[in-house]
């Protein structure tokens, strides 16, 4: 940028020619009246300030408080009544605004305040047999009146555990349960338990999948010494129901004959295993 040619002079300390005194006091002047409207504050003919022009009217009208802050803030109400605003309101009012997510469809009905609502028709029967209901719980147990033995157990190899209460079965994920197996809906559970045993010594109880004559899931293996009874623990863990025409059973096995637990007889039914399933998908 050029320097003027009035400060130029001064400092140089050359003689200033009347042309160019004129012209630099046009600039100096055209400075002081583009200030004084800039700040909005009259100054006199030597640009001094004029007494009693800043007062604190002006002060306070120029602070940034807090009011000013808000007044200024961006909100939902602002963007709602904006250009843009207007067109989401306009949209939102339609009669029914809707959106499809994943075959099943959303709509706002209409009224005020909006409400969303699943449209008629859009959760079908097979829609909610394709997905995994929340709370798909099975919930089996040996329970027998007080007083009750529970059964023995040889040696030998894997026997059989009686199962005969039905607890829980929500969502109906569990499809039979007699002559102590039973059968689910395909697909992914969970599952956890425990099976008591007395004067077993060495036992352990497993879930089988007598079908396919597999292990479905392992439970701990422990020391039960005469006429004392220990619960052996099933899981927790998962397994895969391939069919529905498989067949399941809670198994037990020692390495001395014993029972699958002593009664209480407290009045109470007794229970000997319980076995709790939650399908995960």
């Amino acid at each position: 940028m050029p320097v003027p040619t009035l400060t130029l002079r001064l400092v140089k300390g050359t003689p200033l020619t009347a042309g160019d005194y004129d012209n630099n006091c046009i600039i100096l002047r055209d400075f002081g009246n583009g200030l004084e409207a800039r700040i909005n504050v009259p100054m006199d003919a030597n640009g001094v300030i004029k007494a009693s022009t800043i007062v604190a009217a002006m002060i306070a009208a120029g602070a940034v408080t807090s009011e000013k802050l808000l007044a200024q803030a961006v909100t939902a109400e602002k963007i709602l009544n904006s250009v843009a605003g207007d067109g989401l309101i306009k949209l939102l009012d339609a009669d029914p605004m809707s959106v499809s997510l994943d075959g099943v469809t959303l709509e706002f009905d209409g009224s005020s305040p909006k409400k969303i609502r699943v449209k008629n028709g859009g959760i079908t029967t097979d829609k909610l047999a394709s997905g995994v209901a929340f709370g798909s719980q099975v919930l089996l147990a040996h329970e027998v009146s007080s007083g009750t033995a529970s059964g023995a157990i040889t040696t030998g190899g894997w026997r059989t555990r009686p199962l005969n209460a039905q607890k829980r079965n929500v969502n109906g994920v569990l499809l039979a349960l007699a002559s102590n197996q039973f059968r689910l809906t395909p697909g992914v559970y969970r599952a956890w338990g425990w099976s008591m045993s007395e004067s077993t010594q060495l036992n352990q109880c497993r879930l089988y999948n007598v079908t396919a004559a597999t292990t479905a899931i392992l439970g701990s293996g422990l020391y039960s010494p005469a006429i004392e009874q220990v619960p052996s623990i099933l899981g927790p863990g998962s397994f895969t129901v391939a069919s529905d025409t498989d067949l399941y059973e809670l198994q037990h096995r020692s390495s001395s004959t014993g029972t699958f637990g002593l009664p209480v007889s407290f009045g109470e039914n007794e229970i000997y295993s319980v076995l709790e399933l939650v399908k995960e998908s």
